[in-house]
């Protein structure tokens, strides 16, 4: 196991500069999942660290080593990809101890490797079939103890899932996780699914056309987005955003969104007549019955999508279009008109202009439970 570190990594492609001063600091036993859209430059950082891209500016260290200049081979690392990779005309054993054969391991020492990966892994059964006998998962599990077997210092997981289906998908994070808090080896995970990022992850880094946005634990992201990048691409469904401007009445400020006024609460930090966008998750909007709630805002419903758990409601109020999500299980019709609460204490408030999150005056926030 050892720790990882990143400091103002960059890289470019001719002109084009796909990482742009990036540091990041992985603590020794810890999963860390990188997450943005395609094309941000996360499987660029992950090759990086991998050895399989140079690095011509910036530091890359694994444990008390700099590895810029060290073959990927000794790097101590072991990398699962995005397609399995699996020898063909080979069975899962020879598949799983293939590159302990190519170090000169002796014999013993590699069928015990393989037979404890095989183990910890459900593969034990299936170690003299062929890949073309074992479905996605089983495959995937494979290319896993390959990687164990190595016993290295860090796992590299690049979009490991994307192959699955959306239910093996759920239960092969589950696995992979668990095996990673089993073994206790520091591991990096590049991912565009973000539902993987919250579950999976210790901590999240969350990359944007070539820089970090945040980086924080899962919750920490989620209850206070640093920007609307971070707001909108945390979160499913995405964050509601409001444009409307800063009020003030009496001693209250408030976001005027022109259909409706939105209450803030006094610990954030705003100006009169300030251009702001207002933030609320879906599953923080409440459905009321009486006009004078405070915070309440008259909408149209335009969709209503049941889960079973919960109902995701497609509304319209003004020019603004939102979506509430009720665990409840309400009548609603399509065309109906409903009225719907933003509390106060659920609100985001960033500038529109920058995007970035309006700081708070007190240095708590309200939790989860208020």
């Amino acid at each position: 196991m050892a720790k990882v570190k990143i400091s103002d990594l960059r890289k470019s492609f001719g002109k084009v500069e796909v990482l742009k001063g990036i540091n990041i600091d992985v603590t020794d036993g810890h999963l860390v999942a990188l997450v943005g859209p395609s094309g941000c430059g996360k499987s660029t950082l992950l090759r990086m660290i991998a050895g399989l891209e140079e690095v011509v500016t910036g530091i890359i260290s694994i444990g008390d080593r700099i590895v810029n200049h060290i073959a990927p081979k000794n790097r101590d690392i072991a990398m699962v990809f995005q397609g399995y990779s699996l020898y063909p005309h080979m069975t899962v054993r020879e598949n799983m101890s293939f590159s302990l054969k190519l170090r000169g391991t002796k014999s013993s020492a590699m069928n015990q490797a393989v037979d404890n990966a095989a183990e910890i892994l459900g593969l034990t059964a299936l170690l003299d079939r062929y890949p073309r006998e074992l479905s996605g998962g089983q495959r995937q599990r494979v290319a896993m103890g390959r990687a164990i077997v190595r016993a290295p210092q860090v796992f590299l997981f690049d979009e490991p899932l994307s192959n699955l289906d959306t239910k093996l998908r759920v239960q092969m994070r589950s696995e992979i996780r668990a095996l990673q808090q089993r073994l206790g080896t520091t591991s990096i995970y590049v991912t565009h699914d973000q539902m993987e990022a919250m579950t999976m992850a210790d901590q999240v880094v969350i990359m944007n056309a070539g820089r970090i946005e945040q980086t924080g634990s899962p919750l920490d992201v989620y209850d206070c987005p640093e920007n609307v990048f971070v707001a909108t691409f945390i979160g499913s469904p995405v964050m509601n955003m409001f444009e409307g401007s800063i009020i003030r009445r009496d001693s209250r400020y408030l976001v005027d969104a022109g259909e409706f006024l939105l209450p803030l609460p006094t610990f954030y930090e705003c100006s009169e007549g300030q251009h702001v966008l207002c933030g609320i998750r879906p599953e923080h909007m409440q459905f009321v019955e009486t006009e004078s709630c405070d915070g309440s805002l008259q909408a149209t419903v335009n969709l209503i999508e049941p889960t079973g758990a919960t109902t995701h409601v497609s509304c319209t109020a003004g020019r603004h279009k939102f979506i509430a999500v009720f665990s409840e299980r309400h009548p609603f019709k399509v065309s109906q008109a409903i009225r719907v609460k933003a509390p106060a204490v659920r609100l985001h408030l960033f500038d529109f202009d920058s995007g970035k999150r309006i700081r708070a005056l007190e240095s708590t926030t309200p939790s989860a439970g208020h």
